[in-house]
């Protein structure tokens, strides 16, 4: 009898290791059903970002930058996920460009929960590419 609770007890222990494990694989979709929103809508995450950009340099400057980041299924940023797409922009030396990249990445990733995305009725993590204005 022991010997099979033992087996039952290891069975039920790599079942949820297995399962946190595969959370990670989920798939991110791009197009869904019920897109990711940030409380409030865009307009709302727009002043989110306006009002948490803090500038890095005490010049002021002026760009577009993209960051792309993932909602996952219980509306957190994926912090590992989020990445700075950007065109080179020849008014702004490399050095400004890493500050603000830095800058955006936080501001991103300390986002409050987002009403994740649903596929089919389920939640899902989604993909979101967004441009920046500083």
């Amino acid at each position: 009898m022991r010997l099979i609770n033992t087996v039952f007890l290891l069975t039920i222990t790599f079942s949820l290791f297995g399962q946190e494990e595969s959370n990670d694989s989920l798939p991110i979709f791009v197009i869904v059903d019920q897109p990711t929103e940030f409380p409030g809508g865009q307009s709302k995450f727009k002043e989110y970002v306006a009002n948490n950009l803090r500038h890095p340099t005490k010049k002021e400057k002026h760009g577009k930058i993209y960051v792309m980041f993932v909602i996952d299924t219980t509306g957190q940023v994926l912090t590992s996920k989020t990445k700075i797409l950007r065109p080179k922009n020849e008014t702004l030396s490399e050095e400004i460009h890493k500050l603000y990249d830095t800058e955006i990445i936080r501001v991103v990733n300390e986002s409050p929960a987002w009403i994740p995305a649903q596929q089919r009725g389920k939640r899902v993590r989604q993909q979101w590419t967004l441009p920046i204005s500083f």
